[in-house]
């Protein structure tokens, strides 16, 4: 058969050989040998949207391990170096924050300390102003008596 220009068309593949040879593709995705072939058309989407969800979710857990990773051997590079008397760095207290809500509790909660740290200090540094205040109106008292 003859295409465009008098070139030879590209065989067509029967319909069959296009779900046979997709088939495996959507086993290995999870479904099913009878749902691929007498289940739901649907189906076939839901499947391949899922399957891409667990390679992002899959993609995501290998970059953040690699960030672990990375961030340990940057702790305990600068101690490797020869004749080094640096120490290695904590290991991290807490995991990456990978939730927006947990990352803004954190943060309020962070705000909160620091805001009672320093009303503390500020209420100590009044009161020991106020003693040495009250003294020294006490002592200018008993120079002018």
């Amino acid at each position: 058969m003859r295409g465009v220009g008098g070139k030879d068309a590209a065989p067509l593949m029967s319909l069959m050989a296009v779900f046979e040879k997709a088939c495996p593709q959507y086993m290995a995705m999870g479904m099913s040998y009878d749902q691929f072939w007498d289940g739901d058309v649907s189906a076939h989407r839901m499947y391949r949207k899922a399957y891409r969800q667990i390679l992002l979710d899959q993609n995501r857990n290998a970059w953040l391990q690699g960030m672990y990773i990375y961030e340990a051997l940057l702790a305990v590079g600068r101690y490797t170096k020869a004749f080094s008397k640096a120490k290695p760095a904590p290991y991290r207290e807490e995991p990456y924050d990978l939730f927006e809500e947990e990352r803004k509790q954190k943060e309020e909660q962070k705000q909160r300390e620091r805001y009672f740290r320093m009303r503390d200090k500020l209420a100590s540094f009044a009161k020991a102003y106020n003693e040495k205040r009250q003294e020294s109106i006490i002592e200018e008292v008993d120079e002018s008596a």
